[in-house]
Order: structure tokens, then sequence, then C-alpha cells
């Protein structure tokens, strides 16, 4: 159920930026944005009604992503979250060496 998924991956991010506060030299859980992002762009093409929001909100999250030290490692993993390839049903399935600097950044 991807609502209630992008609703528990929304909690852990806001147990993560507390921990932050905590611990500002700690890297925030990118790979939580991903797997919310990967919900939200599910969310919003089965559901449509939203117009929009919620694929905004997944663009949202891939910027938080881009712009953390580790953006580099993250991005791809993100992309593939987006494309449907990584997600919370294949997490350890997934190939992680299909990643690599081949991927395009929308």
């Amino acid at each position: 159920n991807y609502a209630q998924a992008e609703r528990a991956y929304s909690r852990g991010l806001a147990w993560d930026a507390t921990t932050l506060k905590q611990h500002p030299k700690r890297e925030p859980f990118y790979a939580l944005y991903a797997l919310r992002a990967e919900a939200r762009q599910q969310l919003s093409s089965t559901d449509g009604a939203d117009g929009g929001t919620l694929e905004r909100s997944s663009m949202a999250d891939l910027d938080v992503v881009r712009q953390g030290s580790q953006g580099d490692i993250y991005v791809p993993l993100f992309l593939a979250a987006l494309a449907g390839n990584w997600t919370c049903d294949t997490f350890f399935e997934f190939d992680y060496s299909t990643l690599g600097d081949d991927n395009e950044q929308p």
C-alpha cells in the first residue's frame, strides 16, 4: 500500500530531522527520501487527482538528495526508485551493480 508506505517514510524522515538537530554532523537518511519519492510517484500515477502535487513532492525529495554531500552516491538509487526499479518490494533483491554514472538525472 503506497499511501501507508509514504506515511511511514515521512514519519521516518521526521524522526531523522529530530536526530539531525541533536547530531548536526550526521548525514540525513537519503534512502528514505528515495523510497518516499517512489511511493509518491506511484500514488501520483495511480491517483492523478492530486494535480501533480505528489510528483512535485518527489522532485523536492530529489533536490534534498542532490544537495547532500553524498548526492553522487544516492542520486542513481533515487532515479532507480523513480523508475520503479528500486522499491520497498525489491530492496533486498535489487541488483545494486546496475547503478552507475550512466544514469541520467532529471
